[in-house]
């Protein structure tokens, strides 16, 4: 398995989201204090549960990739979407 894929461009993002039904996206900054808090589980899940062509666990610097954060309506860091299918199923917010 394998540590979660930073985005690097929209472009990015939507081939791994064409290659993968299951696709996890962490929404970070450098400066959020819960981000790094977060980071080594999230890391850990990205480590046990990742599968070639099947689930990946992507990261998003929200400041690097911000066309990507205004895309999701991203203003909540962290925030934690899944998509399934390229559609969005599911949104965690925050520090919860």
């Amino acid at each position: 398995m394998s540590s979660p894929t930073e985005l690097t461009s929209s472009s990015h993002l939507s081939t791994l989201i064409s290659t993968h039904p299951l696709a996890i996206i962490d929404f970070h900054a450098t400066w959020c204090g819960p981000c790094h808090a977060i980071a080594p589980f999230y890391t850990s899940l990205a480590q046990k549960h990742s599968s070639p062509n099947r689930i990946i666990f992507t990261k998003c610097d929200v400041d690097a990739q911000s066309s990507i954060a205004r895309t999701y309506s991203v203003t909540v860091m962290p925030t934690f979407i899944i998509l399934h299918q390229g559609k969005e199923v599911a949104r965690v917010r925050g520090a919860d």
